[in-house]
Formats: C-alpha cells, structure tokens, sequence
C-alpha cells in the first residue's frame, strides 16, 4: 500500500519535472525567436 502510493508520487514528480524541462526548452526557443525578430525591428526603425 505504502510503496504503490510512493511510487505514484515519484512517478508525478518525474512527469512535472520532464514537464518542465519541455517547457524550458519551448520558452527558450521562443525567446531567441522574439529577440531575433526585435532587432531586426530595431534595425529596420533606425533604418
């Protein structure tokens, strides 16, 4: 009983972490997107 319920919550700990890392790497991915598209706007501006 007590192991089944240790191991649901290592399990959930493990998705919301790999959750997580997944979404870290989209933030990223769209924070250099953003920037890139910033200086070309800035660049286009003083233009």
């Amino acid at each position: 009983m007590i192991e089944s319920y240790l191991t649901d919550k290592i399990l959930k700990l493990y998705k919301n972490i790999r959750a997580r890392i997944h979404t870290v790497k989209n933030v990223r991915i769209l924070a250099f997107v953003y920037l890139r598209v910033d200086l070309k706007l800035k660049v286009h501006v003083r233009a």
